[in-house]
């Protein structure tokens, strides 16, 4: 919704031939790719499918050179690579539909 009242008044200050079909097939492809990267299961077929798994893992406790504090123990990051595996994917989807 929010990407939609957005979008309406950059269009229409711009004057940017968007047509409501081409609007919506955009909005919905997506939807369908954050849907479908969000859930964290099919990142991870997809990973290991294209042999990646080391990569999806990076970042957390799974993978064997996990990030680690003082005291050995595992350090939560923000930086993995399901994460960034997730943004491959959705912006892909994101150029694709442009």
């Amino acid at each position: 919704m929010t990407k939609v009242l957005v979008l309406g008044p950059v269009v229409v200050a711009l004057d940017l031939p968007v047509t409501a079909s081409g609007l919506a097939a955009g909005l919905g492809l997506d939807a369908a790719s954050h849907y479908w990267a969000d859930r964290r299961t099919t990142l991870a077929a997809l990973a290991r499918r294209c042999r990646r798994d080391e990569f999806f893992a990076l970042g957390t406790p799974a993978h064997p050179e996990h990030p680690v504090a003082a005291g050995g123990a595992y350090a939560p990051t923000l930086g993995t690579g399901a994460y960034a595996l997730d943004l491959l994917c959705t912006n892909a989807a994101a150029a694709g539909g442009a």
